[in-house]
């Protein structure tokens, strides 16, 4: 007798224990990407500035819109805006595990998605909008004395003050030798580019 009722509490205690994870599993559509169209009024030397996110799915709907890091004083040149947009999903629908950031397309004013968290019913999409630009151009994006070392092949050319990274491409005579390469410095070692003789200059932008 003694030992059918261990038999009988140990079925019963399996039973129960697979029951709260057939309630966790999720129902409806799978959401696998979103996309979201951004319109952006930040403006430096402004404060504060509207943003709006919206999409065209039926499938979630944004819910709200903040931005994270907006000063108390007024946006300086340069600045990054950053959001935290939260999505929710529409009945009969869920949020896919294993949401990335790749999962998310923007579109409208330029920026990028810098992480995601997620559950089944809600989105959280963190995105950080480019530098701010002053539309009055008071501003210096010039390079000035873009030099040689010909001993090395080494260029070089001046700091410039608003500049956040500079482009250099490499050229011999009318052909281009390099593509773009992007550089925080204010040189950049063309050497192992120049195998042949001939004309060489190089062309610097800063961005």
């Amino acid at each position: 007798m003694d030992m059918l009722k261990r038999c009988t509490v140990f079925i019963t205690a399996a039973v129960l224990s697979v029951t709260p994870i057939t309630a966790l599993a999720a129902t409806g559509t799978a959401i696998s990407s979103v996309s979201l169209s951004i319109s952006s009024e930040i403006e430096a030397g402004e404060s504060g500035g509207d943003v709006t996110v919206n999409s065209s799915s039926s499938k979630f709907s944004v819910s709200d819109v903040m931005v994270t890091n907006e000063p108390d004083d007024e946006w300086e040149n340069g600045a990054k805006p950053k959001l935290k947009v939260i999505l929710e999903a529409e009945d009969d629908y869920y949020f896919a595990s294993g949401f990335s950031k790749s999962s998310v397309n923007l579109s409208g004013s330029d920026g990028t998605v810098s992480s995601v968290s997620r559950s089944s019913s809600e989105l959280i999409v963190y995105i950080t909008l480019d530098a701010l630009e002053d539309e009055e151009g008071d501003y210096d994006l010039t390079v000035d004395n873009l030099e040689w070392d010909e001993e090395n092949g080494t260029a070089f050319w001046d700091e410039c003050e608003d500049a956040n990274k500079y482009e250099v491409r490499l050229y011999r005579g009318s052909s281009t030798i390099t593509s773009t390469f992007t550089t925080t410095y204010t040189s950049y070692d063309f050497s192992s580019y120049m195998t042949q003789s001939g004309y060489y200059f190089f062309k610097c932008d800063c961005q």
